[in-house]
């Protein structure tokens, strides 16, 4: 039954000509650098942002509440991926792409791990 009622939500948003977007997430080319080099993140697909808003990626400690962060940038509209510049000691650490902003201020919506040596 309810493979059939997706099967009906599927249609109807078809026939109204609309589009279902899944949140973007990346991987890391390397999942551990040495310190002062620069990870670098692939996104799953262009990142488009709701008008007015845009994504966000930082880097930050592993485990720190989600409203942290630490380097970051803005993302642009068409990204495909991201070079990111950490000023950080050796340790664990995490990439976190959050959702646009000024809609979500803290939305973290896809994290990868890094280790720093």
């Amino acid at each position: 039954m309810r493979s059939l009622k997706f099967a009906v939500a599927a249609i109807a948003i078809l026939a109204a000509g609309l589009s279902v977007q899944a949140e973007p997430s990346f991987a890391l080319v390397k999942s551990t650098i040495t310190r002062g080099e620069n990870p670098q993140a692939k996104y799953s697909q262009a990142l488009a942002a709701p008008a007015g808003n845009q994504y966000w990626i930082t880097v930050c400690k592993a485990g720190a509440a989600d409203s942290a962060w630490g380097s970051w940038q803005y993302c642009k509209n068409g990204d495909t991926n991201a070079f990111l510049a950490p000023q950080v000691q050796a340790g664990d650490y995490e990439i976190r792409l959050h959702a646009p902003y000024p809609k979500k201020s803290h939305g973290v919506i896809f994290r990868v791990a890094v280790e720093v040596k």
